[in-house]
């Protein structure tokens, strides 16, 4: 009909007959899978297997190797050319200046340091460690448009004059150990040092420079301690000290000695022959001597020794817990010595302020002072 949508299918002979058909069967007939080649060679199933397969890619690889290989290990514009140090003497610039070249030439093949884009804070730093007179480094710049290396760091200085029972020795901030000071021992005490601390040991130490006397932890409550010591109005510090080392037992039984004594006699009563003089015995017992400390020194306590209105000749002794926290202590001191009539003052032996939250006074000529 004329409105019948449904359109004749064609005969199919017809259709397979057709030209188009034929084209597209032939096409059929003749296509081929196109494989991709396996490499025999075990590079190149490596190259392959990280996606390098082309020749061109693989080249390109290459190139960009080369060029972060020529960065890293020859010298070339982004090397180490200059370094130029500030904060420190000419000598220990010279120190660090080698020991910095050093320490980039000796850095692991796998851990380049000769380029200034890769050249890490901590290679700097453990340079700075082998030279015992440098503190710290402060700060570190590049500018890889001149190829410099910044370097600002800090040197130790004398802050401690510490006294033993025979000698005096100068001891760096840091703790450590710097020579025997032009101090013979028995000027220590009358040696006002504005800029040093005193510190007195009770024992003796072998000595060798730059060894660490002082440890660390006790270095660190130190350095907090001393930022508050002298914040107590009328308070002049006059030396640091610790507890002193229990008295050990005598090498040997004690011995008597026979000291003859003058007495005033009657000649007549004294038979001819015998002595005018009688004997009285003297026992001498030799104590052993202390044992050296051993370094590094470290305490549980530490003693703080104040001028009594800043008077050089008169003192008393402040004992601090080296395990708390010296800012809440000396704020409690303060306000104990706040409280303190004149009188008790002038009378105070020691303040024991390891006990929590509360203070022990001892007075001069009590029970506590012996």
């Amino acid at each position: 009909m004329f409105f019948n949508k449904k359109k004749a299918k064609l005969d199919s002979k017809v259709r397979f007959q057709h030209k188009q058909f034929k084209t597209k069967l032939d096409t059929a007939r003749t296509y081929k899978r196109s494989s991709k080649a396996v490499p025999d060679s075990g590079f190149g199933k490596f190259m392959s297997s990280v996606g390098l397969r082309s020749r061109w890619s693989q080249g390109l690889f290459f190139v960009l190797l080369g060029t972060l290989f020529y960065l890293a290990y020859i010298p070339n514009f982004l090397s180490v050319q200059n370094i130029s140090i500030s904060g420190l003497s000419q000598e220990q610039t010279e120190q660090l200046d080698a020991a910095i070249r050093k320490q980039i030439l000796d850095s692991s093949f796998f851990n380049p340091q000769r380029n200034l884009v890769v050249l890490q804070t901590e290679t700097i730093i453990a340079a700075a460690r082998t030279i015992p007179s440098i503190d710290y480094i402060a700060s570190i710049d590049k500018d890889l448009g001149s190829q410099t290396l910044y370097v600002n760091a800090a040197s130790k200085y004398e802050r401690f004059l510490v006294a033993t029972p025979e000698k005096v020795y100068d001891v760096y901030n840091d703790g450590s150990l710097t020579r025997e000071a032009g101090l013979i021992r028995m000027d220590w005490s009358g040696t006002l040092t504005p800029s040093m601390i005193k510190v007195q040991l009770y024992q003796e130490f072998d000595f060798e420079t730059h060894r660490q006397l002082f440890h660390p932890d006790l270095m660190n409550y130190l350095n907090r301690l001393l930022e508050q010591v002298n914040l107590i109005e009328g308070q002049q510090l006059a030396y640091l000290t610790f507890r002193e080392p229990e008295a050990p037992e005598p090498i040997n039984q004690p011995t008597v000695e026979q000291i003859p004594i003058e007495t005033e006699v009657d000649e007549e009563s004294v038979p001819e022959g015998e002595e005018t003089s009688q004997a009285a015995e003297k026992v001498v017992i030799e104590a052993e001597p202390l044992p050296k400390l051993s370094l590094p020194y470290n305490s549980s306590e530490v003693h703080v020794v104040y001028y009594k209105d800043n008077d050089v000749r008169r003192t008393y002794k402040v004992i601090f817990d080296a395990t708390a926290d010296p800012v809440k202590t000396i704020e409690e001191l303060r306000f104990l010595l706040a409280q303190t009539a004149p009188d008790r003052y002038n009378r105070l032996f020691y303040i024991d302020m390891r006990i929590p939250d509360k203070a022990f006074i001892c007075l001069e000529n009590t029970a506590c002072s012996n």
